[in-house]
């Protein structure tokens, strides 16, 4: 639902009204993924907005353990979304990306750590974590860190390389994540 806020000025927010049902059912999960993974993504969303409207939902096939996806292509909410509501740890915002079974699958997995922390103890987490990745840390010669990021950004051109020298297709989101995790972890 979207309400004005402000007199005179084109501003709009998500209600604070009791939270309605998920909007229509979209495609499939696996209607979604086979798009993704044949490059047709892009392409299919016109029809997926004709046939389901501006905004749908992509129902998750792990319930509980990650959230059913809201699909938007109407430009106001959008904005509203994205520039309003993005900080997903203080009010107004609704968001819950990380519902309680998946950050505990996410302790349980890599440990106490900010990606499976929420409310106070993210808070803090990220306090803690911004703490130690400010500039004069990050660069500070004692820490070899820009060291270990340049490391993992040469094993990644190295296997770009590889695949190109071969002709092979490359996933780039895949060796592109796995070189993020490698710097995190």
């Amino acid at each position: 639902v979207i309400s004005s806020k402000k007199k005179n000025k084109k501003t709009c927010s998500l209600s604070s009204d009791p939270l309605p049902a998920l909007p229509p059912i979209g495609p499939t999960f696996s209607e979604y993924f086979a798009a993704q993974q044949e490059g047709r993504l892009i392409e299919s969303q016109p029809a997926w907005v004709k046939a389901y409207g501006p905004i749908f939902t992509i129902p998750s096939p792990f319930k509980g353990l990650v959230a059913d996806f809201v699909a938007v292509a109407d430009p106001t909410l959008t904005k509203e979304l994205c520039i309003v509501q993005a900080n997903q740890y203080r009010d107004p915002s609704r968001f819950t990306t990380r519902p309680p079974s998946f950050a505990a699958a996410t302790r349980i997995s890599v440990g106490a750590s900010l990606a499976g922390s929420t409310g106070d103890e993210w808070k803090w987490r990220r306090a803690a974590f911004l703490k130690e990745m400010h500039k004069s840390k990050l660069f500070s010669s004692d820490r070899q860190l820009v060291a270990a990021i340049a490391n993992v950004g040469e094993r990644l051109c190295e296997k770009l390389e590889e695949a190109a020298d071969s002709k092979q297709l490359v996933k780039v989101d895949i060796l592109a994540t796995e070189a993020a995790f490698d710097t995190i972890l």
